[in-house]
């Protein structure tokens, strides 16, 4: 709790999750972290059991956390779950309970999620509970969300009062399935009476 970390010019990948959340970093209870100039690459967060969902295949924020990305590439992050019961949730990054993510020229790329038998939202984030992402200068490529019931947000997803501020941004090539009921937003998706849930400049 309360930790803080920073890496300047660093190369991670293939780190996984397994049944667990954040495949590259966990940042939780009022922790900091600090990216400049770092790539996380071929990550995963991966859910096997029936009631446990797999979120943030490179990056897991909560709990008053704060994470600072600034000109670093999130490439190949994925969240997947098995379980009939198990949802997929920020394919890149998750963001919850009153989390604050900043990114500035950032680029997020290739990322998805996928659930076999159940839901999915945001391939490249997802931000719920009170939480804020900034992302600024950036853009999001390739973004896959596919789900056996329904997709909330192919590319990004905000709800449960979080907020999402986006400036001088591009989102290209998303590609978004429902196999069994309703894609809800195939690019951006925001819920819950929220109406200051995104921001755009």
């Amino acid at each position: 709790a309360g930790s803080a970390l920073r890496l300047r010019h660093i190369h991670i990948q293939r780190g996984i999750a397994r049944n667990a959340v954040g495949g590259a970093i966990l940042a939780e209870e009022n922790s900091t972290i600090e990216l400049t100039g770092c790539t996380i690459a071929h990550c995963a967060s991966i859910s096997w059991a029936n009631n446990r969902e797999a979120c943030g295949g490179a990056l897991f924020v909560s709990g008053y956390s704060n994470a600072s990305l600034t000109d670093c590439v999130l490439h190949n992050a994925t969240a997947r779950t098995y379980g009939s019961d198990a949802m997929a949730l920020g394919g890149t990054v998750l963001g919850r309970d009153h989390a604050l993510v900043t990114m500035a020229n950032v680029t997020i790329s290739h990322g998805s999620v996928h659930s076999e038998l159940n839901r999915a939202a945001g391939a490249a984030w997802v931000m719920e509970g009170f939480s804020t992402i900034v992302f600024t200068d950036s853009r999001i490529t390739y973004a896959n969300a596919w789900a056996r019931l329904s997709v909330l947000g192919g590319a990004t997803a905000h709800y449960l009062h979080s907020v999402g501020v986006l400036t001088n941004v591009e989102i290209l090539h998303t590609r978004t399935v429902a196999y069994a009921q309703t894609v809800k937003g195939g690019c951006i998706s925001t819920v819950q009476r929220d109406t200051r849930a995104l921001r755009t400049r």
